[in-house]
């Protein structure tokens, strides 16, 4: 019989917003991103 694999990733599961990189100090920055969640199932056989 096949085995079953599961997994789940969360990330900034608070939806915070935050400067993720800035290419010099006070100016040019961006922001990290926002909530995502992904799922997966697989099934070996």
């Amino acid at each position: 019989m096949g085995e079953w694999d599961f997994s789940v990733d969360l990330k900034n599961a608070t939806d915070e917003e935050y400067v993720s990189w800035c290419r010099y100090d006070g100016g040019d920055c961006g922001y990290g991103d926002r909530r995502s969640v992904t799922a997966n199932v697989r099934y070996q056989f």
